[in-house]
């Protein structure tokens, strides 16, 4: 398999990563908190949310970074810093709807880059008239600002105001169904060390006990 490499075939790189390709695939490649952005895919895979699929791997000439698959050219974040709000089509509320999920995982995680707006979502295009939304940029999470048994949950607006109870129940049943070998092994995966491996861990498996009571008092779960 060929090296990943920088490409023009998207837009224009940002100062937190580059966009590369490799072969038919696109991706976005960031240096920093590329543990996280691993153990953020990993997870999300059991958990059934959708984050794109991450893998730690090299740049030609440009080093190891935190590769995030990209679906399409014609993906594109959902809403920018310098538009924040912005009224979105039938198609997109559904798509939202389907993502409302994501809001629980977000809050295990403790993905603080989430909070306030949906600058870290992302719209792919699937189909005519017919799109998915995904969660990007982990880098920040796993860091328990405010304490590794304190839930914060996140405010996305686009999330909050499409939210789904059933997408949502789907996705804090699964959260609660995942082992902490499950995520022993992820954090694994993502080259986390065995003291590291076994504090995270014990961490998620606390606070997904909490997710249900937290989410109730949110007014998510019908």
């Amino acid at each position: 398999m060929s090296a990943w490499h920088a490409t023009t075939k998207l837009k224009s790189s940002t100062n937190s990563g580059i966009f590369v390709e490799r072969e038919s695939q696109l991706g976005f490649a960031k240096p920093n908190g590329i543990e996280r952005e691993r153990l953020a895919s990993c997870l999300a895979v059991i958990a059934g949310a959708p984050v794109p699929y991450v893998e730690i791997s090299e740049v030609e000439g440009a080093g190891l970074f935190a590769i995030s698959y990209v679906h399409s050219v014609a993906s594109e974040v959902l809403a920018s810093k310098e538009k924040l709000t912005r009224v979105y089509s039938v198609a997109e509320r559904k798509a939202l709807k389907l993502a409302s999920g994501l809001l629980p995982f977000l809050a295990w995680v403790s993905a603080d880059d989430h909070h306030g707006d949906d600058t870290n979502l992302v719209r792919d295009t699937i189909g005519e008239d017919e799109y998915r939304i995904v969660a990007i940029d982990f880098e920040h999470a796993f860091g328990w600002e405010h304490g590794p048994d304190k839930l914060v949950l996140p405010q996305p607006p686009a999330l909050i105001n499409n939210l789904d109870r059933n997408c949502l129940e789907d996705r804090l049943t699964a959260i609660e169904k995942i082992t902490h070998e499950q995520i022993a092994q992820c954090c694994a995966d993502a080259g986390y060390d065995c003291a590291e491996t076994t504090e995270i861990a014990d961490i998620l498996l606390i606070r997904k006990g909490l997710l249900r009571k937290s989410s109730g008092e949110q007014g998510w779960l019908g």
